[in-house]
């Protein structure tokens, strides 16, 4: 439902950007061919975020007729940042569109709306800013900088800033794959400006559309996720979907000017094949899980926190998912990288459900002599005793798992 209103808005803007013909069949494909797409179906907070940001999009093409747009633009600001904390990058450029838009009309009542809903717009973003502080300064985002040398190995500190930068442009690159067509359009656009063939406008929208996307350049070059762009890219499709609608709207603009079916065909067919490569990484699971483990395995090797991370989660999907085997092997993985307690218990569960005895054993006797208080690993000995025709011994372990305070076996026994 949220993908396909993203998709019916974001084609609205289109229209009222002036995409008309084939430039608005390639502009529609460009902009609805970006990797953010691949986040309606899991995370759910991102869906309504895009929405949010296509909302605003529209709010602003729609500022340059009169009496529309501005109570739009102050919505989509809103449900932006009430989705996620990336929803504050839509500020400024509304503030500048508001701006803009108040000191073209000479309208009374309508400079009015402009004010009551740049104030609406404000008193949201008021609401969700100390939350907003409180998650940026403890959990998520962090600022490029010193930081991020404990995230790469030793040898190559001197490389974090360039190392940063190809992970901010690969990012970029993944979400909006055609977005260098956007620096040639505006450049063209730029031309014909200077040589007078710009159209007449209401509003300039150029300026509005730069300040937008510059915010969210600061956002990929400026800051880093905690385990890194390849595992959390998703933090920054706000940012992308910006830059994005901003290169759909250049290329609108370009469609009215130039009539060049083949650049237009050539862009929609590109987009498309490239659209369709990202779907096949990340929406076909045997694809998902080499590009995982190579990059589990590519240099610079990531430090042992994320390597652990990265095998717990394999290793949960594997169980979740039957695969016991491949559960076991994973939170092996996950135990070499970080030797905690639970990657070493759920290690025996997995070897457990798969059959092998005797590596549940040692698991299990292993997450004992680590944290002896804790009672899941022999439940462990005990279905593994009883299993092997030990019921003295299986009876002797349920006794041991009761008296640390497990009246039974925990789920997956």
């Amino acid at each position: 439902m949220m993908a396909a209103l993203f998709a019916g808005i974001s084609l609205a803007f289109l229209r009222a950007s002036g995409a008309r013909g084939p430039g608005l069949t390639a502009a529609a494909i460009v902009l609805l061919g970006g990797s953010y797409f691949l986040v309606f179906p899991g995370y759910d907070k991102f869906g309504p975020l895009l929405v949010g940001v296509s909302l605003t999009a529209l709010g602003v093409a729609h500022l340059a007729q009169p009496a529309r747009g501005v109570w739009l633009l102050a919505l989509g600001v809103t449900v932006g940042i009430l989705s996620h904390r990336t929803g504050f990058l839509l500020l400024p450029a509304a503030m500048v569109a508001y701006l803009t838009a108040f000191r073209a009309s000479r309208d009374r009542i309508r400079r009015r709306h402009i004010v009551a809903a740049a104030a609406a717009a404000t008193f949201g973003a008021a609401l969700m800013l100390p939350r907003t502080l409180q998650l940026l300064l403890g959990l998520d985002v962090r600022l490029q900088g010193a930081s991020f040398a404990s995230a790469i190995p030793s040898g190559v500190e001197g490389g974090g800033w360039l190392l940063h930068l190809s992970d901010a442009v690969n990012t970029l690159f993944f979400l909006v794959p055609l977005w260098p067509v956007g620096l040639v359009a505006a450049w063209y656009l730029r031309r014909s400006a200077k040589s007078g063939h710009e159209p007449p406008g209401a509003l300039p929208l150029g300026p509005i559309a730069l300040v937008a996307v510059v915010p969210s350049i600061l956002l990929l070059v400026a800051t880093r996720a905690p385990q890194g762009a390849a595992r959390d890219w998703d933090i920054y499709v706000g940012a992308g979907v910006t830059v994005a609608l901003v290169v759909a709207f250049l290329l609108a603009r370009l469609g009215a000017r130039a009539a060049t079916p083949r650049l237009w065909s050539g862009l929609a067919t590109l987009s498309l094949a490239l659209a369709l490569g990202h779907w096949m990484v990340w929406g076909h699971e045997p694809s998902q899980l080499r590009r995982i483990e190579g990059l589990l395995d590519a240099e610079p090797r990531w430090n042992a926190e994320q390597r652990a991370r990265t095998y717990d989660f394999l290793g949960g999907w594997a169980f979740r998912t039957g695969r016991y085997s491949d559960a076991a092997r994973y939170m092996n993985g996950a135990v070499e990288a970080a030797p905690n307690p639970r990657y070493i218990y759920q290690a025996g569960l997995a070897h457990w459900r798969a059959g092998q005895l005797e590596a549940a054993r040692r698991q299990a006797l292993r997450a004992i002599r680590v944290a002896p208080e804790n009672a899941y690993p022999w439940w462990i000995l005990s279905v593994v005793a009883r299993a092997s025709g030990e019921t003295t011994a299986a009876a002797a372990y349920e006794d041991s798992a009761r008296a640390r305070g497990s009246a039974r076996p925990p789920e997956g026994l």
